[in-house]
């Protein structure tokens, strides 16, 4: 079994770039993907201001329309089951991807985030295009900010 210390090589090489720099947009964006049956309730609510409070400790922004700062590496957050549709759709909408062609899709163990995301993963590589599930076993998971810091620090070498 592989653990991964809360310090780790990705995380201090990172915050210490941040520390020298303070950069004009973030080191990711990041979108909910949400079905038209995403539940309203407390908990779900709950449950994505903590995987949000995660992503943004990391760099990242919510993206929105009105987003003046843009970054080249996009996140996909798919909130629940039911949402496959809406990625590929809001892939679309934005033209693509702009990561060399790759869809970076956060799921997390609540709501069929996962089998949502594994659907959604098999008809964009049958569509053509790369994509990896960067999977969340809880909001604290170092694993997972490892993996995005990673990509965070490939995008900035580019």
């Amino acid at each position: 079994m592989n653990i991964i210390p809360e310090k780790n090589k990705y995380r201090e090489r990172f915050f210490r770039r941040i520390k020298k720099t303070k950069p004009l947009s973030p080191a990711f964006t990041y979108t909910y993907i949400y079905s038209d049956l995403s539940p309203g309730t407390a908990g779900f609510d709950k449950t994505l201001s903590e995987y949000k409070e995660t992503l943004n400790k990391l760099g990242g922004t919510e993206f929105n329309s009105e987003s003046k700062n843009s970054s080249n590496l996009q996140l996909f957050f798919m909130t629940t089951g039911g949402t496959e549709k809406s990625l590929l759709k809001t892939i679309q909408s934005k033209g693509g991807v702009r990561q060399a062609g790759m869809v970076y899709i956060v799921a997390h163990p609540e709501f069929n985030s996962l089998p949502a995301s594994l659907e959604a993963l098999a008809r964009l590589q049958v569509d053509g295009l790369q994509g990896e599930i960067i999977f969340f076993k809880s909001p604290s998971d170092k694993k997972s900010e490892a993996r995005i810091l990673q990509l965070i620090e490939g995008q900035q070498r580019q």
